[in-house]
């Protein structure tokens, strides 16, 4: 799959391919374009080849180096060098997911961390017996707090709305000057 922008998300064990445009880099005026993915963990660097056209750059992360890449969050950053100027035509942060077919971790929880803390707090709310050994002002304190998730899985629902171009129930009001 080609894509004209850095990936945001890439698979572990997977070949990621993209082109890069550059009007004001060309690879005809003899830049050469590098894409870095660094975390903790070790980074990547990989240097794209000329298009066909001569002004763009093609990238490909081959299924070798996303293997050895570990899931989470990578910074990243593109630019383009003639051996005198460097540019830098795009950074920004991108994630590693784990390939589930490969992977080893046997229990994969996809819920998110508010979600969560909500289903183990309404767990200790309906345990009858979890419920006795407290005070009021502890059940009232645990109530709060599932409350409180709620609305933290309600902002996470808009996000997801957001994310997925649907249309979100909050009101966004614009000025024109």
């Amino acid at each position: 799959m080609n894509q004209t922008y850095s990936p945001r998300e890439i698979t572990q064990n997977t070949t990621e391919e993209w082109t890069f445009y550059s009007d004001d880099y060309p690879a005809s005026d003899g830049f050469t374009a590098t894409f870095i993915l660094m975390n903790q963990s070790g980074s990547v660097t990989i240097t794209a080849a000329t298009n066909a056209d001569g002004n763009a750059y093609d990238f490909t992360l081959t299924k070798a180096q996303t293997a050895a890449l570990f899931p989470g969050g990578y910074k990243y950053q593109c630019s383009v060098d003639d051996g005198t100027e460097r540019y830098i035509l795009e950074d920004g942060y991108c994630m590693v997911l784990p390939d589930l077919s490969t992977t080893q971790v046997k229990d994969v929880d996809g819920r998110s961390s508010a979600r969560q803390r909500h289903d183990a707090y309404t767990a200790l709310l309906t345990n009858e017996a979890y419920i006795k050994t407290m005070g009021p002002d502890q059940i009232a304190a645990l109530e709060e707090m599932v409350r409180r998730l709620e609305w933290d899985l309600k902002r996470e629902e808009e996000r997801e709305k957001t994310k997925r171009a649907e249309n979100s129930s909050r009101k966004m009001y614009v000025r024109f000057k």
